[in-house]
């Protein structure tokens, strides 16, 4: 059992009766701010955002932040991984970075005359240029909960933005991760058929007494063969789609996900990302060079190196899309 985590008394006042909260992430840019809750039963979400939250930030980080809705965890389908240039992104590296070119040749004009402010006016124009080229040509990504039959705007406030710095990002990694686990444990079981009885046989009549029999010779002894049981292997992708793992060996990459991620997170993908084999009953995976890289539970993997896959283990590839590694 998950460890209980405290929590202030606003998110207290949204918790159902005997509700526990065992996940806290705090995550935003810009003028929107967010803290998730989940707990044993669903995810809540606590927001803040406007233009005035980007202006006047640290007020209202003071007035803290309110609720805003939830989603229990039986409507999750998954969760995506999704990589792409947002238009507000663009226009603001863009003003801002006009703004300081700007600047920059105000200050040419005014102190042409004056060599020492030489610095000064090419330090703007600069870093104006930096600011609406670099900046713009920067992806933002950000994780996805895929909630079927909610409206587009509904969905968009289930993202996750994922910073390309600093250690939030792998917080923002193990809090997916755990919503990941309580959905898979509380979705519920199928129970097996059960077959209709087979009718009793009739009894068989008495055997007759065998007659002596003269026992053959014992065999010769030959060196015992191990024979492992056969196990059927797949991957379990986020909308519970299954690739079966075929042969004593198969790679997996770029072909295998074309349809569960997005077309400009898929060049993260290598054609050929990593390698699932068989062998002696048990399954390993391996990083096949891939250039974005390959996680099994959150731990890197190196290429030709090997590491036991088990039921349930999670495979992070390339950090664009999350399967689960399924026997039976």
């Amino acid at each position: 059992m998950r460890q209980e985590i405290k929590v202030k008394k606003d998110v207290r006042r949204q918790l159902l009766p005997n509700e526990r909260v065992i996940g806290k992430l705090g995550a935003g840019a810009y003028w929107d701010y967010v803290d998730l809750y989940a707990t044993d039963r669903r995810v809540l979400r606590f927001g803040r955002s406007g233009w005035w939250v980007f202006f006047f930030g640290l007020w209202g980080f003071l007035k803290g932040k309110d609720y805003s809705g939830s989603f229990e965890y039986r409507m999750l389908q998954g969760t995506t991984l999704v990589s792409h240039r947002p238009l507000s992104f663009i226009i603001i590296n863009l003003i801002g970075g006009l703004m300081f070119i700007l600047i920059g040749a105000i200050f040419w004009v005014v102190f042409s005359d004056f060599p020492e402010m030489f610095f000064l006016w090419i330090a703007f124009i600069v870093l104006g240029v930096v600011l609406a080229g670099l900046m713009i040509l920067i992806k933002q990504r950000y994780y996805q909960f895929v909630l079927p039959g909610l409206p587009e705007s509904e969905q968009r406030r289930w993202r996750i933005n994922l910073p390309k710095w600093g250690g939030k990002a792998g917080q923002i990694r193990r809090f997916v991760q755990l919503v990941e686990e309580i959905r898979n444990a509380a979705r519920p079981g199928v129970a097996p058929p059960v077959a209709a009885p087979a009718p009793a046989p009739a009894p068989a009549p008495a055997p007759a007494p065998a007659p002596a029999v003269v026992p053959p010779p014992p065999p010769l002894r030959t060196p015992e063969t191990v024979v492992y049981p056969a196990v059927s292997a797949r991957l379990v992708l986020p909308d519970n789609t299954e690739i079966p793992v075929t042969g004593a060996s198969r790679y997996f990459g770029r072909e295998d996900f074309n349809r569960f991620v997005a077309a400009e997170a898929l060049k993260f993908i290598s054609r050929k990302h990593f390698l699932v084999k068989s062998a002696a009953g048990k399954f390993y995976i391996e990083d096949a060079g891939s250039a974005n890289g390959t996680r099994a539970n959150g731990i890197a993997l190196r290429a030709g190196e090997g590491r036991e896959l088990n039921n349930g283990d999670r495979i992070e590839v390339a950090d664009t899309i999350i399967v689960t590694f399924r026997t039976s």
